[in-house]
């Protein structure tokens, strides 16, 4: 995360505790489209890094 904020990327950190790898894309599957929804829809992006 460190590399994508100092280059200036937004980024977003989203923990889900207790998911495995192989469980990832189903368990945030809602969330990526919420951030796509909100993209389109001409949101900014939500950033975690300190600036």
């Amino acid at each position: 995360m460190d590399k994508l904020c100092k280059a200036g990327s937004k980024v977003r950190m989203v923990v889900l505790p207790g998911i495995g790898h192989g469980r990832a894309a189903q368990a945030s599957a809602m969330a990526a489209v919420n951030w796509m929804t909100d993209r389109f829809t001409g949101k900014r992006p939500p950033d975690d890094c300190v600036r």
